[in-house]
């Protein structure tokens, strides 16, 4: 998962957690407040009535002698008030929620309940306060919080996802555009980024200090393996004309004769490891240009008119599969012809009589697969693991192995930016060419 998506993730969720908290939490306070509020109204009415009462004297409230109460309610029913003579002296102070019966009508009220004594007689006071104001008080708040929670979430993820992206867009560059041209230093970017933060500057110019280094080593390599090829090409030449020369005379025996063969097939194949040597070094200083357009049919069938006859020679069935006619951009039309070309040579070469090599074009969603797949005795996986680290295979370098045919495919389709997959076993070998075509 990419850094910006948890980092939304983590404040989402953190967010999420807090209005929940105030969702759930939101209208017990509101309740608890709203109650407060309504008990200090409730003693405040107490006390003004216990002030009339003073003053007035209870037989304001209780005019008609028949009448032993007194009550009173607004006319919403939001509010009442009743006084009542008790003959029980038991002394009450407390405030409770109670439901009243009030014209058929059912309503919750908070009551104050008092007792007090007047000229010897016991009353008892109560004054109710209607419970439905702060119920519906809750639900607008509850509704309130729950509109706001989503208004909230959806406003987050869009500045959360605003201000990452341009929070983290050097870090993207770093990521997504430097970072891949570490694997072919000669293809590296060493433009800084443009940015503010400071930890992405750090960040930039110790990648771009490690690949100067890393581009030092590789190029005294490079000049060293180019300048070691020139250098032994010329030896290699004057060897091979002076044993041409020497089996041109008629003096020599029929052993001699033989012995200067197999000198020359030996510096045949010496001079074949020193080209393949001059040649990797050339794709690693990229001295092959990018600017062709390159149609993969036509190279298909150019390979395979060139190698059907010799795979029928050895006794090789030699099937192709074509597609349409697919271009590829800014590519190297001799580089990709090279590096298909390698793999239908070490198929043919390795692959036993009665076997058979394919080479295949297909479509695969965005990108277009050159396919070579053999019977053969297949490809050790340490030389392909070598093959993949960039080592040079030279152990059986005597026995034509020395593994320069699968290092040059895999330079060239590195420099090409092409994906390369060898899935090799006993029952043979596989190797697949990708290509962009988006």
């Amino acid at each position: 998962m990419r850094l910006s998506t948890k980092m939304i993730l983590f404040n989402l969720l953190a967010k999420g957690v807090i209005l929940i908290g105030f969702y759930l939490a939101g209208p017990y306070l509101v309740r608890k407040y709203a109650i407060d509020y309504t008990d200090d109204r409730l003693r405040e009415k107490k006390s003004q009535v216990l002030a009339i009462v003073e003053e007035a004297g209870i037989e304001n409230f209780f005019q008609d002698d028949s009448v032993s109460g007194y009550g009173s309610y607004n006319l919403l029913k939001e509010e009442y008030i009743s006084l009542e003579k008790i003959l029980d002296p038991v002394p009450i102070d407390s405030i409770f929620d109670e439901e009243r019966i009030i014209e058929d009508d059912i309503v919750s009220y908070r009551v104050l309940a008092y007792t007090f004594d007047d000229n010897g007689s016991m009353y008892l006071m109560e004054i109710g306060r209607s419970l439905a104001t702060i119920q519906q008080i809750e639900k607008v708040i509850s509704t309130f919080i729950l509109v706001a929670f989503f208004i909230f979430i959806g406003t987050s993820v869009l500045l959360d996802t605003t201000f990452h992206s341009l929070l983290l867009r050097p870090f993207h560059k770093i990521i997504y555009k430097k970072i891949p041209e570490i694997r072919e230093p000669s293809n590296y970017t060493y433009e800084p980024l443009h940015t503010k933060t400071t930890d992405f500057k750090i960040l930039d110019e110790a990648i771009n200090q490690l690949m100067m280094r890393i581009q030092q080593v590789f190029n005294r390599e490079r000049e060293f393996i180019a300048h070691a090829s020139h250098e032994l090409r010329t030896p290699i030449s004057v060897l091979q004309s002076k044993i041409e020369n020497m089996m041109a005379e008629t003096q020599l025996h029929e052993q001699d004769v033989q012995r200067l063969m197999d000198m020359l097939q030996t510096i045949q194949r010496f001079k074949h490891l020193v080209n393949s040597l001059l040649l990797i070094s050339k794709i690693g200083n990229a001295q092959y240009i990018r600017n062709e357009d390159v149609d993969l049919r036509q190279i298909v069938q150019e390979l395979s008119e060139e190698w059907a006859p010799v795979a029928k020679e050895k006794g090789l069935d030699f099937l192709t599969h074509t597609a349409s006619s697919v271009i590829i951009r800014e590519s190297n039309y001799s580089m990709v012809l090279m590096m298909i070309q390698n793999a239908i040579i070490n198929a043919i070469r390795y692959t036993p009589a009665n076997g058979s090599v394919n080479l295949s074009v297909y479509r695969e969603k965005e990108s277009t697969v050159v396919e070579v797949n053999d019977s053969g005795k297949g490809i050790p996986p340490d030389l392909i693991q070598q093959v993949k680290s960039g080592m040079v295979f030279l152990k059986d370098a005597n026995n034509e192995k020395s593994g320069f045919g699968l290092q040059i495919m895999h330079k060239i389709a590195t420099y090409l930016d092409v994906g390369l997959s060898i899935v090799s076993s006993d029952q043979g070998t596989k190797i697949q060419f990708t290509f962009k075509t988006t």
